[in-house]
């Protein structure tokens, strides 16, 4: 028994079948208090990514940007399950929104365009990406994308054209303070603090006063002046040193810039505490925990996880000596940034390490290839590709694919699909060029990449405000399924909101679609969600329970409007400065041509009428203009069956408008009970329940509830149709009409639904994606002897690899000569990121 309890003392207990030596769990409350939170958050909680991917880079005004939105769970990155409407905005220089698409994504992603004005000013812009859901974080990071916006005098173009190449390739430079200020130098030591006697390394960043990074030497010495450590920052300004700091001992930090030297404090020493170090040994991750407390690791956790999902737990109960050190296999590993931390036996967190883990054996292979290396103008491409896994097995995957003139595409090292949402999209969206440090051909890019996670925190969420949640959080923006119309119902006389009123709702399209529902206790009602493009009217009415009143009480309905708030701009911190290049002039030449022809041959939407003579117009009698000029309406002239005006009936603006319906000869009404109980039936209807008649206000279908709950105060006349008047309005008159028109000439508010119990609005839809136009040359049409300029071949969105995973597509070139670049990018079913490029060229072989 005892040898038993020997054993167990050395037991430690790893996710994924990570080993170590580990006594038993004497807390396990701790542990699983943790890992509660972490399920909590990996279940209930967890966030939402989009990544855009665009056609290209670079566009002239007046041009077209083709997207795709790819939206994503924010841990396993797999479709979300969450939300079904992606929000993408053209932002300029200074955060602007210029123009917003509200996308569905469906289930190839949310894929749309976007239409450059012609008026747009030359510069640099963003296109920016995210959901209302992920609006709920403290700090919400959505996908952004910079794109440039270049002018090219038309007269100029060809001879650009003949004499502009189109290679070339962008430099990172990282430019030095011309002012001579002081630079900013900043220590990050491993773990978050220095303890004395303890070793551990330090991240260093160097910033000039513009926040450019600054690559320089520098040196720690001692109070005697004696140099203890060395060190040098890199790209973007970054660097690491070891570091020892001894008991008794005082220490600063010296660099030298432009032959003036500059000191700096280093951060605190701790006399006692603890120190936790993540170093990548190539073939495995090496963690090493140490304090200086005797028994200071006793009852300690280790949490390990990657985006919330957990890979190391582990407890120390009485440690031999004061550290041990763990052996990660990152092929066991979920890829991406790694959260380490290190708890107290109270569970408050002691050391934190962030370390981005690359697993190679999960990267994907996209074979990607043409069937030829040159092309001539106007010739057919086949474009082949299949994918796998680093074992040679087939994957699926869904991909979006652009085939681009090369000076469309911006060098440079901004977002791609990896470094964003296994990298900055869990560093709150503040590293730029991101790419840059997975860029193979990079020397000392790794050591680069622990460098940035030193001095980056993790943002998705903070270990305090995690373990004191009791539950869920309340979301102020829950996930969007599609268009939701949101109000509150309140009694227009003490403006107090009004509990269980029965509400109805709508839509007025194509027909007619409504909903029913009921105000809550605090007079707050949802309804949808709805799916419909363009923009549409909807009328809302809503109407009190009587509570004991004959009248009930006049309500009012406040509209929510689904404006998305204001959100920050990037957070990048600029340690570094990408200098492109100029845009390639052949590119924006043959973009500018295109631009012409596409207006000439009335491919942007421009509709060519032939010339037509109005010979004569009917006259309006002097009482329809009169009417038409105080409704604001065109009344029913000529087919109504029936009028009534209000004024014409003694205490007619005190009845309701069922009341004066009763009036009308021929039609039976029938009151009801409740909301939406009432009935009209007009002369020919034999029983009420045969169908109701199409009801109208001011030309607009409201449906029959709402003469229920409308009184006739602001009505000023109505037209009843019935018999063979009714064809107008096809099947939706079949029962019948029924024409409201309310004041709204001089006298009265523009504005519909200004009596109770009525709201009328308009609300943008849903975006109606168009079709990316590709030529079939070997098809002859008259459309094929108009020059072919096109910048960008091939766009296709919605891109599935099936199983047996090889695709085909097929594309012709056109008539510009250069390099083209295809961009395939995407994600597999399980999640794993796809991304790659193939160049090809067309010669002119005339």
């Amino acid at each position: 028994m005892g040898k038993l309890m020997l054993r167990c003392c050395f037991c430690f207990v790893v996710l994924l079948g990570v080993s170590s030596f580990m006594p038993p769990q004497t807390t396990p409350q701790l542990i699983d208090k943790v890992l509660g939170k972490l399920l909590l958050y990996t279940r209930g909680e967890r966030p939402e990514k989009t990544y855009l991917h665009t056609d290209r880079d670079v566009y002239i005004n007046g041009d077209t940007i083709w997207f795709k939105a790819y939206l994503l769970d924010g841990i396993y990155h797999s479709p979300s399950p969450k939300s079904k409407v992606v929000h993408v905005e053209l932002l300029n220089g200074t955060g602007d929104v210029l123009q917003r698409k509200m996308v569905y994504n469906g289930s190839s992603g949310a894929v749309g365009e976007m239409k450059i004005g012609h008026e747009l000013p030359e510069g640099d812009y963003a296109l920016r990406a995210y959901t209302r859901y992920m609006l709920n974080e403290q700090e919400p990071v959505p996908f952004h994308k910079s794109i440039r916006v270049v002018h090219q005098p038309a007269d100029a173009a060809f001879l650009e054209m003949e004499k502009a190449s189109s290679n070339g390739n962008g430099a990172t430079t990282w430019s030095r303070d011309k002012a001579g200020n002081k630079p900013l130098l900043r220590f990050f030591p491993e773990g978050g603090h220095l303890v004395e006697g303890l070793m551990t390394k330090m991240g260093v960043e160097i910033q000039d006063s513009f926040g450019n990074g600054l690559q320089v030497k520098g040196q720690i010495q001692d109070q005697d002046g004696a140099v203890v450590a060395t060190f040098k920052s890199g790209a973007f300004g970054l660097g690491m040193v070891p570091f020892k700091p001894l008991p008794g001992s005082r220490y600063e930090a010296k660099i030298d810039m432009d032959g003036r030297p500059h000191k700096y404090e280093i951060p605190e020493i701790r006399q006692s505490g603890h120190v936790l170090n993540v170093l990548d040994r190539d073939k495995h991750i090496e963690v090493r925990v140490a304090t200086n407390k005797d028994g200071g690791l006793e009852n300690t956790v280790l949490v390990g996880h990657t985006r919330g999902k957990v890979f190391l737990k582990g407890l120390r109960g009485r440690p031999k000596g004061n550290g041990y050190v763990i052996k990660l296999d990152p092929a066991e590993l979920v890829e991406g940034v790694a959260h380490f931390t290190l708890f107290s036996k109270n569970g408050e967190p002691l050391c934190e390490r962030l370390f981005f883990v690359e697993n190679r054996a999960k990267k994907t292979i996209l074979n990607l290839r043409t069937d030829k290396m040159e092309y001539g103008p106007r010739e057919r491409v086949s474009l082949k590709m299949d994918l796998e896994d680093m074992g040679g097995n087939v994957l699926e995957g869904d991909l979006s694919v652009s085939v681009v003139s090369n000076g469309g595409l911006q060098p440079g090292f901004e977002n791609d699909m990896y470094s964003w949402l296994l990298l900055n999209s869990d560093v709150g969206g503040t590293v730029p060029n991101a790419g840059y440090f997975f860029d193979s051909a990079i020397k000392d890019r790794r050591l680069l990449l622990d460098a940035l996670m030193l001095t980056h925190g993790w943002r998705r969420f903070e270990w305090k405000e995690l373990m004191n949640k009791k539950t869920s959080r309340d979301m102020a923006f829950p996930p969007e399924k599609g268009i939701m119309i949101n109000g509150r119902v309140r009694d227009m006389q003490n403006a107090s909101f009004v509990a269980n009123a029965q509400v109805s709702v709508s839509l007025i399209g194509e027909d007619v679609l409504q909903l029913n529902d009921r105000s809550n206790a605090d007079g707050a009602f949802s309804l949808g969600p709805f799916f419909f493009q363009d923009s549409i009217d909807v009328i809302v009415q809503a109407k009190a329970p009587l509570q004991g009143k004959a009248s009930g009480v006049d309500t009012g309905i406040d509209i929510h409007s689904a404006r998305i708030p204001g959100l920050p701009l990037p957070k990048s911190k600029l340690v570094g400065r990408t200098t492109q290049k100029a845009p390639d002039s052949l590119f924006v030449a043959a973009a500018r041509l295109k631009r012409e022809l596409d207006v000439k041959f009335n491919q942007d939407g421009v509709i060519q009428l032939d010339e037509a003579v109005v010979k004569e117009a009917k006259r309006e009698s002097a009482l329809e203009e009169m009417l038409r000029m105080a409704t604001g309406a065109f009344p029913t002239n000529g087919v109504r069956s029936e009028r009534i005006f209000t004024d014409s009936v003694n205490g007619g603006e005190a009845m309701s408008v069922l009341d004066l319906l009763a009036m009308v000869p021929g039609v039976r009404v029938f009151y009801g009970e409740g909301f939406g109980e009432g009935q009209v039936a007009l002369p020919g209807q034999s029983t009420f329940g045969s169908g109701q008649p199409l009801v109208l206000l001011d030309g607009i279908p409201i449906g029959i509830e709402g003469i229920q709950a409308m009184g006739a105060n602001d009505i000023m006349f109505i037209d009843v149709v019935s018999g063979s008047g009714t064809s107008l309005w096809g099947t939706r008159g079949l029962f019948g009409v029924i024409a409201l028109y309310t004041y709204r000439g001089k006298d009265k508010s523009e504005e519909l639904g200004r009596y109770p119990g009525v709201a009328n609005i308009k609300i943008a839809g849903l975006h109606a994606p168009e079709e990316f136009y590709t030529p079939n040359y070997a098809m002859v049409t008259d459309k094929h002897n108009r020059p072919d300029y096109r910048t960008t071949l091939h766009w296709n969105p919605k891109l599935m690899v099936e199983k047996g995973g090889q695709l085909e597509e097929f594309f012709y070139t056109g008539d510009l000569p250069g390099y083209y670049t295809v961009v395939v990018k995407g994600l597999s079913k399980d999640g794993r990121i796809i991304g790659q490029t193939h160049t090809f060229k067309v010669s002119d072989f005339n």
